[in-house]
């Protein structure tokens, strides 16, 4: 006689992990904007917990198509940001250089090809993952990362949605550059440094119902006059 058992209870020799061994999935295949001869993407391994790590091709040769890929994050680190809390637009490449949100603590970090540690980029909050950060863009000049920045309070009902310039040394310097909105994605800096372009929204609406462009003057880490609002 066969046992009857509870419906899904009954043993079976095919586990989850044999389902997801091997099976990698790859995502925001990026060009570094400044060095063509690299080409950055995400990986989600579900047999490493299921952590996002972000690997890097680099081309030696065109002729021969000889290139070199290696993991740029170090094993331990799993990249995902909490911002609007689905995330997205976690990490960014510029100039061989890769800036990323360790989904442990939301803080940014800096890290190059050939560096064997992270720097920390942004300060510890006093309550950890309180500040997070996400979609950054680097200035020309390489000393200021502009990015989205969701401020939670203790005891506040909703985050607060800012935009800030992160200091690129590791001093951890941080300046706010605008929060009118409840929420603002997108910062964009024009090719010569002179402008920043983002998209912001407020309750109830969807970013698919009505959102608002806005275009400033930018001066480094500072705004300057307002040169466009569509919306």
């Amino acid at each position: 006689m066969k046992p009857v058992l509870p419906y899904g209870s009954w043993p079976s020799p095919i586990t989850s992990s044999m389902l997801v061994a091997g099976v990698s999935r790859i995502s925001e295949v990026k060009a570094d904007p400044v060095y063509p001869g690299l080409l950055w993407w995400a990986e989600t391994r579900p047999e490493e917990s299921g952590r996002t790590a972000v690997m890097c091709c680099e081309v030696i040769s065109t002729a021969t198509g000889d290139m070199t890929t290696h993991e740029v994050t170090p094993p331990d680190t799993n990249v995902r940001t909490r911002v609007h809390e689905y995330g997205g637009g976690a990490w960014w490449p510029h100039d061989g250089v890769l800036y990323y949100v360790d989904f442990v603590d939301q803080r940014l970090r800096r890290i190059g090809l050939n560096d064997n540690e992270p720097i920390l980029l942004t300060p510890e909050p006093a309550e950890s993952a309180s500040l997070r950060y996400a979609d950054g863009q680097l200035t020309q000049d390489k000393q200021w990362c502009i990015c989205v920045r969701e401020r939670h309070e203790v005891g506040g009902k909703e985050p607060f949605n800012e935009l800030v310039a992160v200091s690129t040394d590791g001093s951890q310097h941080v300046e706010l550059l605008w929060a009118g909105a409840d929420f603002v994605m997108a910062p964009r800096i024009s090719p010569d440094d002179t402008k920043l372009a983002w998209i912001a929204w407020n309750h109830p609406n969807m970013p698919w119902d009505a959102t608002q462009l806005y275009v400033y003057e930018l001066d480094g880490p500072k705004l300057g006059n307002e040169v466009l609002v569509m919306g």
